[in-house]
């Protein structure tokens, strides 16, 4: 079934034309967030999307109703899913990113709560937690007073997989902080004192960067791109500029604080 599955996305996806870029992009505009590289996974059998996202995707390529899907796809997709299940998971697809947001959070605090109530039951061990944080979809709609939801961010449940101490998550556009943040990556952030060396969201004269931190001894601050072929993206503040404007947004989680290269 695996394979009937992949066959079918795969060739809805190219009767219609699209790229695996743009669906992606589609599936974020309706609150799914995945790679291209999950895409191509469950079109080559690897992988297989979840009940939800089998039927946005459904949507997406033209499926007018599920009956147009061969019944075995569709128990492989969504077992023993009853007709209320669907009408909800039609509803929740025709939302909008806010409506889908408020729905994501709701499930996973009831999910919380009904497996605490069968833990202590069951006398089982701890589940793993999750908790929502928000996703900025630019570095710019971190530094927003009130940024729009479902347009500049989406909430997003994490588990203990993700840094506890994260606040927030950011998604990173361009190459200069590459290796070590690749263009259109994730960054979780939280909002530590930084120490010289860290990689932080900043905000200098209303344009918010994501750069590594250096403050040298004579008080200068150096915000400096990772990627040493785009230090033409470095920013330099003197001690004694008192016209640009810097504020501090947070800190980037990193697995280990990268090198410091004025060069």
């Amino acid at each position: 079934m695996r394979e009937q599955i992949a066959a079918l996305l795969k060739d809805r996806r190219r009767r219609l034309g699209r790229s695996v870029r743009e669906v992606v992009e589609a599936l974020e505009d309706s609150g799914v967030h995945v790679s291209e590289k999950t895409v191509y996974s469950w079109e080559s059998g690897h992988r297989q999307p979840d009940a939800d996202t089998f039927l946005i995707l459904c949507q997406l390529y033209g499926v007018q109703s599920l009956g147009e899907v061969q019944p075995s796809l569709v128990r492989q997709a969504a077992p023993a899913l009853p007709e209320d299940a669907l009408g909800v998971a039609r509803d929740y697809a025709a939302l909008d990113r806010h409506g889908k947001n408020m729905v994501k959070i709701v499930l996973t605090e009831e999910r919380k709560r009904l497996d605490e109530a069968r833990r202590r039951q069951s006398g089982g061990e701890e589940p793993r937690h999750t908790r929502i944080i928000p996703l900025y979809y630019t570095p710019a709609a971190a530094g927003m007073v009130s940024p729009a939801a479902g347009q500049d961010f989406d909430y997003i449940e994490v588990s203990d997989d993700a840094p506890r101490s994260a606040d927030f998550a950011v998604k990173i556009d361009g190459d200069s902080m590459e290796p070590y943040i690749m263009d259109g990556s994730i960054v979780y952030v939280n909002r530590e004192t930084l120490e010289n060396g860290d990689v932080g969201i900043f905000c200098i004269d209303g344009n918010m960067i994501c750069k590594q931190y250096y403050r040298d001894g004579e008080g200068n601050v150096h915000l400096l791109s990772l990627n040493r072929s785009r230090s033409e993206a470095d920013r330099y503040i003197h001690c004694r500029d008192n016209d640009t404007v810097m504020s501090y947004y947070g800190r980037v989680i990193l697995p280990r604080r990268p090198p410091i290269s004025l060069a």
